[in-house]
This record gives C-alpha cells, sequence and structure tokens, in this order.
C-alpha cells in the first residue's frame, strides 16, 4: 500500500508499517532489519521500482521500534538530496526529532546535513520548504528574521497526515510557522 496513489491511504500504510514493526520486532528482530533493507533497496534506481515512501516508512519503523536507529538513521539522512525523496527524509528528520527517545542522537546525526536542509527554504518544492522547516525547528535551530518572514507569506499548499487522529490535512507553508506537534 506504500505504492497506493491515494496519499491517505499510503500515510495510512507508512503508520501501519511502524506499528507492525513494532510487533514483529519482538520475535524476530531479524525480519524488521530485512524489512528497512528492502526500503532501502526501493529508494535506488537499480531496484526498478521507487517507494517514494520508503524514507518516511523507515522513520516511522524507527519511532516504534527506536534501538534500529543507530544502525539505519545515519544511511536514512545521507538521502536528504536525493529525488524524489528529499521532502520525505526532512520529513523523517522532524517525525524522530520529535520522537525519538536520545533526540541529540537526531541532532548529532542531522548536523552534518544542516546546510541541506537549511537551503530547503529556498527550494521550489512547498513540501520540501514546510518539512524542512519542521526539521530546523525539531533540531532547535535558530532561523534568521527574513526566512521567517519569507515564510510567513508562502500560502503554496502541502498535504500534511497528523499520525495523532489520521486526518490528511491541506496546509498553506506559512500554516507551519504555528505547527504544533500534538504528542
Amino acid at each position: 500500500m506504500l505504492f497506493e496513489t491515494d496519499p491517505l491511504v499510503q500515510w495510512r500504510a507508512i503508520e501501519a508499517t511502524g506499528l507492525a514493526a513494532a510487533e514483529i520486532i519482538k520475535y524476530d528482530r531479524e525480519a524488521v532489519r530485512r524489512h528497512i533493507r528492502r526500503l532501502f533497496w526501493l529508494m535506488n534506481d537499480e531496484s526498478g521500482g521507487l517507494c517514494w515512501n520508503a524514507p518516511e516508512a523507515i522513520a516511522e519503523i524507527i519511532v516504534k521500534s527506536p534501538d534500529l536507529a543507530d544502525e539505519y538513521v545515519p544511511i536514512l539522512f545521507m538521502f536528504m538530496d536525493e529525488e524524489p525523496f528529499e521532502a520525505g527524509v526532512r520529513w523523517s528528520v522532524w517525525r524522530l526529532a520529535e520522537n525519538y527517545p536520545d533526540k541529540e542522537f537526531i541532532v548529532r546525526t542531522a548536523a552534518v546535513h544542516l546546510d541541506k536542509i537549511t537551503n530547503s527554504m529556498d527550494h521550489q518544492d512547498p513540501k520540501i520548504r514546510a518539512y524542512g522547516f519542521l526539521a530546523l525547528t525539531a533540531l532547535d535551530q535558530n532561523l534568521d528574521s527574513n526566512l521567517i518572514d519569507n515564510l510567513s507569506k508562502d500560502s503554496a499548499e502541502v498535504d500534511f497526515y497528523d499520525m495523532n487522529d489520521g486526518s490528511l490535512q491541506l496546509l498553506r507553508v506559512c500554516d507551519f510557522l504555528n505547527f504544533k506537534t500534538k504528542k
């Protein structure tokens, strides 16, 4: 269902992937590791079938099975500039920084990519701008006033799935300035 064209189905599949992994890891850790490796393979042109939502699915597995982070978060963040995964990796940085028990690990791992995340504020894709902003704020980065001013005028629309209530919302990039995570 990660390949489904309906965005709501995709997001629910991402969420379900994390929940299923959290149960499976209790008795078969290697099966979850194999699934993550399969998702990374589907982020490779050689796979023959790109899974555009693989970064989000990998992040959600790690949120629900945090002991896999050391092994896979550094690899996930290396896809920061790989099309079509740019928005998904930025969403993953945000999701992990907000939900992983050792936030400092996420901050340290993302530090190598801070310039790329900051530069996404000027990207033509509004989803990359919005998710980049979420990632920077989750990493406790101070944003300069010009950047905030530009974002406050950005009315481009972005789909955003709320993991708390299962709703798919259409938000403007400027709406993310007041975005609050409901944990």
